[in-house]
């Protein structure tokens, strides 16, 4: 009999301290769940997470009304800037994304829409005075500041001649490139002039040459310069 009672005993104290411990419980766990479910709330009400492509600096063209010239466009996790100095054009704002495509955002309104293929980062301006200009871009960074030198070999440099025959009249004209500037004067007829004269900037072999906020493009290859339909051989 002694030895029931020491048995329900035990049974007994053992109940109470299990219902002891249950009612300590103060909820971490519960807690940690709920933090870590509004961890991952807040990460999914990020769109622009570290695999954001868009992200780092862009280097390219922009061409806005049948013109071109070197553009960059440097893309955080929040924010652009489109630079063309070309264009007088440097603008900043923010963004919206969605896998690789992306709304580019400026005073609340929308700038223009970008998206990614590739390496390839192309956008399309619909608001503003850029209205329907466009921007192709690639990873890197070019010289888009014509007022600074052309790095690394340059293939413009030197002087370039071409002529023609008009009206039983001969003219000619003399291409003179430095590292930074572009000047191509016509003589003829008795009478010499000023066809061209600017700054340039440079990607390899295309060169965009700006003469009184006009834009020309010209193309080296070999010995030979081709600008405005026309070309010119290296003397």
């Amino acid at each position: 009999m002694k030895n029931t009672i020491k048995v329900l005993g035990i049974i007994v104290l053992v109940a109470i301290i299990g219902f002891s411990m249950a009612a300590c419980d103060d909820g971490s766990k519960d807690d940690n769940n709920q933090s870590n479910n509004n961890q991952g709330n807040n990460n999914q009400g990020n769109n622009n997470q570290s695999s954001n492509p868009f992200v780092g600096n862009w280097s390219g063209t922009a061409n806005f009304s049948g013109q071109s010239a070197p553009a960059t466009i440097n893309v955080t996790a929040t924010g652009w800037t489109f630079s063309c100095p070309n264009a007088g054009m440097n603008e900043t704002g923010t963004y919206t994304r969605s896998g690789n495509s992306a709304t580019l955002i400026q005073s609340g309104a929308t700038f223009g829409n970008a998206t990614i293929s590739g390496n390839t980062l192309t956008v399309m301006i619909t608001q503003y005075q850029y209205a329907g200009g466009t921007g192709t871009f690639t990873q890197g960074n070019i010289n888009t500041n014509p007022n600074t030198p052309n790095q690394g070999s340059n293939p413009f440099v030197g002087t370039w001649r071409a002529s023609e025959r008009e009206d039983g009249v001969t003219y000619n004209y003399t291409i003179t490139a430095t590292d930074t500037t572009f000047t191509c004067i016509g003589t003829g007829g008795g009478e010499t002039w000023i066809i061209m004269s600017g700054t340039y900037t440079r990607s390899g072999n295309t060169a965009t040459i700006i003469d009184s906020g006009e834009v020309f493009t010209a193309t080296v290859s070999g010995n030979t310069l081709t600008i405005e339909g026309m070309t010119f051989t290296k003397s």
